[in-house]
Formats: C-alpha cells, structure tokens, sequence
C-alpha cells in the first residue's frame, strides 16, 4: 500500500516527534529576502542554466501560500515555510556538484547532467523513496503517485529495489531551430515536386509544398527538407537569397555544434538500434566494415552484449551525421557559399550572442536562418540574455517571445529510403531532483521535503512549469487546449514532439552502463584518432585540419581488446 502523505499527517507527525529536527539553522536566505523566523526553512539549490528560476520562485510562492497555517516544527508557535532557494549555474550542474554537494547547506537539489549511479554510490544523495511511492491526494490525484507519471524505461534504471534515489526533472530535446517567418517571407519551402521553392510570402493552401521528412503530405513538417541532399540544395538557396543558414557560438563551439550529430545519429538510427548503446542487447544491422567503389557502405549485422558494445562506434548513423557537419562546415566552395556566420569562429561569442543574432537578425538586412541548440534555447534568450526585451523595443511586438515565430526543424533523412520513418529525439541531459544526504535523520524535515517535491510533481505545477519555461517536465501529464494556446509557436512545436514524437530515454539496466555511465553517454562517445592524433570535437578536426568526416569515423573505430581494457570487469 502506498503512502498518503497530506499536511494534515505531516502535522501529527510532527507533534508526536518531540524535539524539532529544524533547530540551529542560521543560514541566510539567498538574495534580499529576509529570514522570517515565525516560519520552518526549507533549504533548496537550483541549476540556473537554460531552464532558469523563475518556474521554481512561482512553485515555492504558491507552496507557502497553501501551507502557510500549518505548523512543521511541534512545540513551537511556527506556521508556515519559507522555501529559500539559491540559484546557480556552476555550483548545481551535476558534474560540479558532485564534487561539492557535501558542503552544501541546501536540502533539495534540482540538477542536470548528474549521472545517477555516480551520485547513489557516493553516499552524497539521500534515498526518497516515501516521496516517489506517496499518494498525491493532498494535490488533487488520489490513487496516483510520482511513480506512476515516470516512463518505462526511466523508471527500470532509477528502482533499485524499491527504492528511489531521484525523481526525474525536466526533458530537453538538441537539433536545429529555424526562424519560421523567415521561410515564409522568403519560401524556403519546397514545393509539391520537391525539387523547387514555393514563391516567397506563399501559403501552403496557395502553393502546395512537399512532403518533408515524415513522407506524409497534410503535416506541420510539408516543404522541409526531406533528405540530407535536400537540406543542402536549401542551404544554398538561403545563400543565394543573401541570407546565413547558420549561427552558434564560438565560445562553446564543440558543444552547440554536436547537437547536430548527437541528434542526426539517433534519428538515423531509430529508438530499437540507438538504445543498443545502452542496454547492450539485439542485433545492430549497420556496422560498417568498408565501402564499396560507388561510395556506398558494406554492412554487418553484429550481436550486440556488453562484450561486444565496441561494434556499435561504427554504427552507420554515426558516419551519416558526421558527414552531415562537415557539410556545414566546407560549405559550397564551388559557389563560394559559406553556411554559417563569420562571428560563429569568434572564441568570446557566447551562445546568448548566437541567439539574440539569431532573433534579431530578421530585422536587420541578412537574416540568420537556423541554429543549433537545445529546446531550452528560447527561455534562455528570455530570461538570461534579455533578447527579446531588446528586440521588442528595438522592432515591435512581433520580435518579442509571443509574437516571434520559430520551430523545431524535424530533421531531415539521411536516405529517400528513410523517408518517412518516425521523427526520433532524445533527452540527454540527466536532470533530477535529489536529496541532500544532510537530510540524514532529519524525520520532520524529510516529511516536508517530501511534501514539496510532491508539490513540484503534481499535475497542475508539471502544467504551471511548461507555461513558465515552454520546455516538458520529465514525467507523464497532460496540457489543456487553453494551456497549450498559451505558449509560443515555438513551445507549442518542442511540446507536440514530446507529446507524439518517439523520445528515448538513454538508459541501461546493465552493470555495464550504470558503472560507467559518464563515458558510455552518447553525448561523450565521439572521440576519434588519426593519424596517430586524438580527437574529441569533430568540428575542430573537419576545420582546423582538414579531417574528413570518413577518416574520423574510421579513426573511432575501436578493438575487442581496447574495449576489453576499459570495460570487462563489467561483463
């Protein structure tokens, strides 16, 4: 039977215990906000990146605005919370934090890229398991527990044994966003034949457009490009129109630009044969062994386990999306067309330059057409960078974030053969909320933590959460019509994906991979060697030296005994 935690039980709990767990916490509340010593303190940290504050700020307003006369500490006269909560973009992205969270006075962590395994084996992160099984009457959803709205294969590597370590975060996506407006005004479309462009300013009723990828006419991706060679035919129209197809940044250049490949290769690939990478099972059908003389590769099936893991870094997806980059990068030197922003090489132009370049730039004379980046990218041009704001007051409504136009570009195939296979995305970045192992025996103040993240985890806050940010909690809920209508064009697009989209969890159950998740990520799984020279970024070696995208994938390649040495006290 599950466990029903509601104020009311929260507050006889309380008044059985005894002596309060809150006593002799005199740390300050971040900010300007004072400490209000009528009320309990609940300590939280939050990762300040992309997905921003704001959501949370809102969350702990509504949560000490309903509990405000309830008392969390028996034989005091205190009624109330104050959730104080400490916002930082270094000092709560996993990797860092692992390193430090034991001198964090913060109770309730909310992260990303924190590798699970990593935290449980470290003892830093304390079991919260009452609050992932607990029934969520007190919110409206009785008979229904944390547990319930995680996915499948979420749920199998985060139960270890009935208990749960972590409750998943937010979800974000990786590909490539383009300005909307500007394929309309300039018909960048291509129409019904699929081999020219729809007349600019066009609607689809008055020119009929292609298929796009998912091979269906009728859908939100008609007049995209279809294939790899389509995108590239349209690359060069953008240029020809006097517009950039590309920008990111330079500053984080390795970064932004492989979310091009990381998400080329799992739609290539598709969910069965991209998770081989994870769960080390099935039969991989693409392995590269070689190519034949018209350019085309030899194939191999090969039995994937956790002994023969290896085969997969010359999976064929993964030749396809490099190759993808390295388009990008060499251009059209015929035409002399170079698709991407000169300021994209800059080494201090930061990822919110790309982006408030990228949204201004359709009101300033050549227009940028795409950019790489996660579905994170527009609340942070809001929030952290500001560009909106400015780009409104320099240009109107129709530059702000409502008024803009932008979307998530279904990516193209690598083959017509591909052609209409489902649209395939991915949620990479590993963000949870956790427990401080300061919490340790802390019973009260566990029952509070748990009755707030409970909160944050209930159907209408999971809502309130994609109308602060327009990005997807990683749990199961719904949105209304009337939610959705209030999101962006672009929000609206990144949540049909993962609503109806095919997202996979990149997970296994494996010793393998939960031993040695950081380096078995596929966001890290890229590094190559030529001519005796590592490498790590594909974009340094296609640019810088003039590596071809076939000698970097063959450069991955790796041996039985390479793997063996990393990997077999694993299988």
């Amino acid at each position: 039977m599950k466990k029903r935690l509601t104020a009311t039980i929260l507050s006889v709990a309380m008044l059985a215990g005894g002596a309060s767990a809150f006593a002799g916490c005199a740390k300050p509340v971040p900010g300007d906000r004072p400490i209000d010593p009528t009320k309990t303190q609940l300590y939280v940290g939050n990762y300040d990146g992309g997905v921003g504050g704001k959501w949370l700020d809102n969350a702990a307003a509504r949560f000490e605005e309903k509990y405000k006369d309830v008392c969390f500490e028996p034989g005091t006269d205190k009624r109330g919370v104050q959730i104080n909560i400490d916002h930082d973009k270094e000092a709560y992205h996993g990797n860092n934090l692992i390193n430090n969270l034991s001198s964090h006075d913060e109770q309730v962590i909310f992260t990303e890229r924190a590798f699970y395994d990593q935290y449980i084996s470290s003892g830093l992160i304390l079991e919260m398991t009452d609050a992932v099984t607990g029934d969520l009457a007190e919110f409206g959803e009785e008979g229904v527990s944390i547990e319930d709205k995680i996915g499948e294969t979420q749920r199998a590597y985060l139960d270890r044994g009935g208990k749960y370590y972590a409750v998943p975060h937010y979800r974000l996506f990786s590909g490539i966003q383009y300005n909307v407006r500007l394929w309309e005004d300039e018909g960048y479309y291509f129409a019904a034949d699929g081999e020219t462009f729809v007349s600019p300013g066009s609607t689809a009723e008055e020119e009929p457009r292609s298929a796009g990828p998912d091979g269906e006419s009728g859908t939100s991706d008609d007049g995209l490009p279809a294939t790899y060679d389509d995108f590239f035919v349209l690359c060069d129209y953008i240029c020809e129109t006097g517009n950039i197809p590309f920008v990111w940044t330079g500053e984080y250049l390795a970064q932004y630009t492989s979310y091009i490949y990381w998400s080329l290769y799992a739609d290539f690939e598709g969910a069965e044969k991209f998770m081989d990478n994870f769960d080390f099972s099935g039969t991989a059908d693409d392995i590269v062994t070689g190519w034949n003389e018209d350019g085309t590769p030899v194939l191999k099936e090969a039995a994937i386990t956790p002994a023969t893991g290896y085969e997969l870094r010359q999976q064929l997806g993964r030749y396809y999306a490099l190759s993808f980059l390295e388009r990008i990068i060499d251009g059209n030197p015929e035409r002399k067309y170079t698709y991407y922003s000169n300021k994209s090489t800059g080494g201090t132009y930061s990822h919110l330059n790309a982006q408030e370049d990228f949204i201004k730039s359709y009101y300033e004379g050549q227009a940028i057409a795409m950019i790489p980046e996660g579905t994170w990218w527009e609340n942070e041009a809001d929030a952290v960078g500001g560009a909106f704001d400015t780009a409104e007051q320099a240009y109107g409504q129709g530059a702000s974030r409502k008024g803009s136009k932008f979307g998530f570009m279904p990516l193209p195939k690598a083959t017509e053969e591909q052609v209409g296979d489902p649209f395939t995305v991915v949620d990479t970045y590993d963000s949870y909320i956790m427990y401080n192992a300061n919490l340790a025996g802390k019973d009260d103040l566990i029952a509070l933590a748990n009755l707030f993240v409970q909160f944050v985890c209930s159907d209408a806050e999971m809502v309130e959460f994609t109308k602060d940010t327009g990005l997807p909690r990683a749990l199961n809920y719904k949105m209304s019509a009337d939610d959705i209508a209030e999101l962006t064009y672009y929000e609206q697009q990144v949540w049909e994906v993962n609503t109806n989209g095919i997202v996979v969890q990149p997970y296994g159950t494996n010793a393998l991979y939960r031993n040695n998740t950081s380096t078995l990520c596929y966001a890290y799984d890229w590094t190559s060697t030529v001519n005796g020279r590592p490498y790590g970024i594909p974009v340094r070696a296609f640019k810088d030296d003039g590596i071809s995208a076939l000698e970097y994938f063959e450069g991955m390649e790796m041996t039985q005994a390479a793997w063996n040495n990393l990997y077999s006290d694993d299988f």
